[in-house]
């Protein structure tokens, strides 16, 4: 990002998250690994175990595999914050 400040002048920037549904797919993490205690408790086979993992862990690593990789420069948004307290 190019920024262009004037001697006299002070801009400030706000940096925030990019990855927008982060918590979903946080849930979805601790889904999985709930997943994966129950079937313990519930004695189930470990290929019914696997299924439900895979559902819950691989939208979760694909999720941030794709801000890896092809949205990496979404990852991160800068902008001029006008709203800053200090801006006078």
């Amino acid at each position: 990002m190019d920024v262009t400040i004037n001697r006299d002048e002070n801009k400030f920037l706000l940096a925030r998250n990019g990855m927008k549904y982060f918590w979903l797919f946080y849930i979805l993490f601790i889904l999985g690994l709930l997943s994966k205690i129950l079937s313990r408790q519930l004695h189930l086979a470990s290929d019914v175990v696997l299924e439900y993992q895979m559902i819950f862990f691989a939208p979760f690593i694909l999720y941030f595999l794709y801000y890896l990789t092809i949205g990496r420069k979404k990852y991160l948004i800068l902008e001029e914050d006008h709203e800053n307290i200090f801006n006078s």
